[in-house]
């Protein structure tokens, strides 16, 4: 299905996509931005600077941080002019303990330090590496979470092995292990960097 994320919601089938290709293009050109996805995980983000892939956790592992910590995910469900967390993870399973590890280390420190309340408002791969955003917070849990994040530039995206950071020969970035990387290297299609 495609999914559309605007203020109708639209969900559209692929036979629908494949009949309104040159309109959904349009739209994308005039600054409309779509995701793809497969049985509700997004895969393929469409956007007026390109197409890209968007990894994504299992739904396990993504239904297991939202019910340890619900109150810190509590905006998932708010629509995305709001909170980025309407998209769950955008990154693997690999990093699902680093993820958990922060997402306890956020809750502790906010129940011994009230004032830094806070909410996560995404999650993500960038660069090959992990990206904890929240909303609210202080300095120094802003800076514990960047810490922590750093973790990820040693830790496979995929199986939680240690890894190292991969770049393709155009320029895309991931962390992964060796046993990981040749997968990537030969489904990694230069075609999903390029401008639409």
């Amino acid at each position: 299905m495609l999914d559309r994320r605007s203020d109708e919601g639209q969900t559209i089938t692929m036979t629908e996509l494949r009949r309104h290709f040159h309109k959904i293009m349009n739209r994308v050109a005039a600054g409309q931005e779509f995701i793809v996805t497969m049985r509700g995980n997004p895969t393929v983000r469409i956007s007026p600077i390109g197409v890209k892939e968007v990894p994504s956790m299992n739904k396990e592992n993504t239904e297991r941080l939202y019910s340890d910590f619900d109150h810190l995910f509590r905006d998932r469900n708010k629509p995305e002019k709001e909170s980025l967390m309407c998209w769950g993870f955008t990154c693997g399973d690999g990093w699902f303990p680093l993820v958990y590890a922060i997402a306890r280390m956020i809750t502790e420190y906010v129940k011994a330090h009230p004032e830094a309340e806070c909410a996560a408002f995404q999650v993500k791969e960038k660069f090959g590496g992990l990206r904890f955003y929240i909303r609210g917070g202080d300095d120094t849990l802003h800076r514990m979470i960047w810490e922590e994040a750093q973790k990820s530039f040693a830790i496979c995206e995929t199986c939680s092995a240690p890894a190292i950071v991969r770049t393709s020969p155009t320029g895309a970035v991931r962390t992964l292990c060796d046993g990981c990387y040749p997968a990537w290297r030969t489904t990694w299609r230069p075609e999903s960097a390029r401008l639409i």
